[in-house]
């Protein structure tokens, strides 16, 4: 009878154990960021905001570092992508931007708001302007890759506009430098260590930046190499 409870209890074990490992890797897995648009990416100060709402800066960050990796490896800009520089990978650094100004823009917005500051003829000038640089600097294959409806770039680059005009504002009424008020600014950092947020870490995780609007068709073992297969022609 004890043989048999050990028995029992072995299996039960390793039928736990298995059953975390499954999630454990499921949760490694990537996940398709168009599947995702709707979901929350992540809550400021009770302000939802979802993946879909991000995409200007996926698109704006993408574009940045792959002209950086035509540079770097015309044949296979992958290369890039996957490198290491500054202390960090590119992927990881680009990851990071992309939420630093996402989380920036929407924060200096709610700011904007609450003051009662809005877009004046000469904002909105300065906004179809930035709607037309935009435009005209995407990559031919992130329009073809666009996850979401044109309407989402046009309404956060109008968040673009007014949270710009009030980053402004504080680096007058403080007598700060702009870059000490952008996305990874030190006197924003402050500012933002002050605010209610958190990240869908969970899902953001699972994302990957730099295949979301661009298409790499080859893969490298070791950087600087031909894709195995070309090789073996």
């Amino acid at each position: 009878m004890k043989r048999i409870l050990k028995v029992i209890i072995v299996i039960a074990l390793i039928g736990v154990m298995a059953i975390a490992a499954y999630y454990q890797w499921n949760s490694r897995q990537k996940i398709d960021f168009e599947d995702h648009v709707l979901d929350t990416a992540f809550v400021l100060n009770g302000e939802e905001v979802t993946f879909g709402e991000m995409t200007l800066y996926i698109v704006y960050e993408e574009r940045v570092v792959e002209e950086e990796a035509e540079i770097y490896n015309p044949d296979n800009t992958r290369d890039y992508w996957n490198a290491h520089a500054n202390g960090q990978f590119i992927r990881v650094a680009a990851k990071k931007a992309v939420m630093g100004m996402a989380i920036h823009t929407r924060l200096l917005c709610q700011m904007a708001e609450a003051e009662g500051i809005t877009l004046n003829a000469e904002d909105e000038k300065l906004y179809r302007s930035a709607v037309s640089d935009f435009w005209m600097d995407m990559l031919d294959q992130q329009r073809d890759n666009l996850p979401v409806s044109e309407e989402y770039i046009y309404q956060e680059l109008r968040n673009v506009a007014l949270a710009d005009k009030y980053q402004q504002k504080l680096v007058e009424e403080n007598r700060a430098t702009t870059a000490s008020y952008n996305w990874d600014g030190l006197y924003y950092e402050r500012l933002l260590e002050e605010q209610d947020l958190k990240i869908n870490d969970k899902m953001w995780d699972r994302m990957s930046i730099g295949d979301i609007t661009l298409t790499h068709t080859k893969t490298n073992y070791i950087n600087g190499l031909e894709d195995k297969k070309d090789n073996e022609k």
